[in-house]
């Protein structure tokens, strides 16, 4: 996974060759950070609306709905004048050139969708060895050795479980206490518990979503929950976007959720609620002893 730069492309060619299983994956935020920039003389209220359209983009579940979406979200842009630029743009460099891989289905839930732990990376041997100055080859490669020695010895713990960030845990705690997540599994008194022989593992979690206003001085809206629990609008969306009247269906086994979100990170509040309402002590699935 890597940007928009066809050096690093051929070099991928290059080295694994061009019948290599390696798919080259596009980073999706230097996509947004590029869209961004192509947006800056669009009018607020339809730069909102095309951001919009490109995270549901991203969010497609398969190949065959990215392409159906693709095709009603061009069709769209083009209708109007303001957009008939940046929809070229955005074809020409997004969805039919080489650098098109950028949605959520093209990597397991719970995978990066951008290369921002390289970044991150990158940034620690400027800071800690390279100290931001040029060096001749021969330096440069001792710095990385000692770099490489280094990292070796760190304990590292490779996580095999997606681990919830603060905010999600401040925003289940949040909406818990606001009555915005909700409990709807069938009771054993229910005809629908009767008819349907639900899994017992299987919580219901009606998701009410959170409000938003709208802040003139930032030129843009904001949830009204707390700021450690505070989510931006479209990936709040992806925790409604076709939720089932009764909610979504959370497997505490399996953990599982039918959600947008858990789609992409493997992980919701839906989940975490759903855990919680079960008694489980974490996304082990273990019930507490």
């Amino acid at each position: 996974m890597a940007d928009a730069e066809a050096a690093q492309q051929n070099a991928v060619v290059r080295v694994f060759g061009a019948d290599c299983e390696f798919v080259y994956l596009m980073c999706f935020y230097h996509v947004m950070a590029k869209v961004h920039e192509k947006l800056k003389s669009v009018p607020d209220r339809l730069s909102e609306q095309v951001m919009a359209d490109i995270y549901d983009l991203h969010f497609a579940t398969t190949s065959a709905v990215y392409d159906e979406q693709v095709k009603q979200v061009l069709t769209k842009w083009s209708g109007d004048e303001h957009l008939v630029g940046f929809k070229d743009y955005f074809e020409r460099t997004w969805v039919t050139s080489a650098f098109w891989r950028w949605q959520c289905f093209h990597t397991p839930s719970g995978f990066a969708t951008t290369n921002n732990p390289v970044e991150q990376f990158n940034r620690l041997i400027k800071r800690d060895y390279t100290l931001r100055t040029k060096h001749k080859i021969g330096t440069l490669v001792q710095l990385l050795a000692d770099c490489c020695q280094h990292q070796s010895v760190t304990p590292k713990v490779f996580k095999e479980l997606p681990e919830p960030t603060q905010q999600l845990n401040a925003r289940v705690k949040d909406f818990r206490r606001r009555d915005l997540l909700l409990d709807r599994t069938p009771g054993r008194s229910s005809i629908e518990f009767l008819l349907a022989s639900p899994n017992p593992n299987e919580v219901r979690v009606l998701s009410r979503g959170c409000s938003r206003v709208y802040l003139p001085e930032l030129g843009r809206s904001r949830e009204t929950a707390p700021v450690s629990a505070q989510m931006g609008t479209n990936y709040a969306r992806m925790e409604m976007e076709g939720q089932p009247d009764g909610g979504w269906r959370v497997d505490v086994t399996a953990m599982t959720c039918g959600c947008k979100y858990y789609f992409k990170f493997s992980i919701c509040i839906h989940l975490l609620f759903a855990l919680q309402v079960k008694s489980y002590t974490g996304l082990d699935g273990r019930e507490p002893s």
